[in-house]
Order: C-alpha cells, then sequence, then structure tokens
C-alpha cells in the first residue's frame, strides 16, 4: 500500500493517492473540494499510470480546460517525457 503524496498545485496542497476502485469507476479523479487525485491501484503499466496521474494533475490546476483539451495537453507532456528519456517507452 502507498502512502498519499502531496503536492503544489498554485496555492494549495493537493493529496495522490492510489486507491481501490470499482470496474465502472474511471482510472483517475480528481476532487477539486478536497484537494485529492485518487489514482486506481489496478493500473500496472508506469506509462498509463503516468498518463492517468498527468492527465488529473491537468484537471488540478485548470479545472475550467475542457476534456478534449487536458487528453491532449496530457498526451503531449507524456510524448515530451518520453522523448527526452525521463519517462520508461511503452
Amino acid at each position: 500500500m502507498r502512502t498519499p503524496q502531496y503536492f503544489k498545485v498554485k496555492d494549495d496542497w493537493w493529496k495522490i493517492s492510489f486507491i481501490d476502485m470499482s470496474l465502472t469507476e474511471d482510472l483517475g479523479e480528481c476532487d477539486y473540494h478536497k484537494r485529492e487525485i485518487r489514482i486506481s491501484r489496478k493500473l500496472e503499466n508506469d506509462r498509463r499510470r503516468m498518463e492517468v496521474i498527468v492527465h488529473e494533475v491537468i484537471h488540478a490546476s485548470i479545472p475550467d480546460l475542457a476534456e478534449d483539451a487536458v487528453e491532449r495537453t496530457g498526451i503531449a507532456v507524456i510524448n515530451a517525457l518520453e522523448a527526452t528519456k525521463l519517462l520508461p517507452g511503452k
């Protein structure tokens, strides 16, 4: 079991935790009121886990950004990290 970690978004501290999520839920979720990001423990692939984390952090940082823009931005960030060898390849 992983210990929740904390990180800053603007001036607020957010918590990120890995939890058991039902099969009907998304792989990650962003709770603006609790300032918490929850990521599914079932994500075993490091790259996919990082994609979901980046996606949810973008939601936390820019709450009004449209879902397609969040998705495109997240993929671009992951691709850049991978191209610079800062993220393991597929």
